[in-house]
């Protein structure tokens, strides 16, 4: 298999579990407190950053959990107005 088309089908991969996991915050958002939440991941992962080991790509993957949450929070303080 060709490098390229390795790297290819890994940043694939990676941008799909990503937007994966937003659709499923999204929809947890829904059922709870978006603002609350979103606070709380934005919290999350700064303190996990600080670890030695926390893996960058768990930083990306919860950036777009902490998205569809933010996501979540103005559209339903746009829907209140």
């Amino acid at each position: 298999m060709n490098e390229e088309l390795l790297k290819q089908i890994i940043a694939e991969l990676i941008e799909s579990t990503g937007a994966a996991m937003g659709a499923v915050v999204a929809a947890l958002a829904h059922q709870i407190d978006p603002e609350k939440f979103a606070a709380d991941l934005r919290s999350q992962i700064k303190a996990s950053e600080q670890l030695p080991k926390w893996p960058p790509l768990a930083t990306k993957l919860a950036t777009h959990a902490l998205a569809a949450a933010e996501a979540e929070t103005a559209l339903r303080k746009r829907s209140n107005h």
